[in-house]
């Protein structure tokens, strides 16, 4: 109930309020801001967002990767590469369909190599 009751909170407040709760050390409340903003699709929340893909939360990290993909920012392209670096090739899909979703020179070139030379079948699938 009181995650329902954050998402509510959050929808009503400023998109100001909403960037500085994606610093809140509840993950809570920063899931609920990012929610928002990916409905919002602000362009101003991307180098936020992007920040948030190294949440220490593996769930708000996810949650960035989708609210970037909803806005549609090809800034979010690099550090969702980046973001591979640091996962299992058994949890990169979500992101290489992020990158794949925002497309670009940068995110085709990457998806090619990976194609081609990714050690994990998985992953050039």
């Amino acid at each position: 109930m009181a995650a329902l009751d954050q998402q509510i909170q959050a929808r009503d407040k400023t998109e100001e309020a909403l960037l500085r709760d994606l610093t809140d050390p509840d993950a809570r409340i920063r899931d609920s801001a990012i929610r928002v903003l990916a409905d919002r699709r602000s362009p101003a929340a991307v180098p936020h967002l992007i920040a948030r893909l190294q949440d220490p939360n593996p769930e708000v990290a996810r949650r960035a990767a989708g609210a970037l993909i909803a806005i549609g920012d090809r800034r979010a392209v690099t550090p969702l590469i980046d973001m591979t670096r640091h996962r299992r090739p058994e949890d990169a899909g979500p992101i290489l369909y992020a990158i794949a979703s925002l497309g670009g020179p940068e995110a085709e070139a990457f998806l090619f190599t990976l194609e081609s030379g990714a050690p994990d079948e998985e992953t050039r699938r």
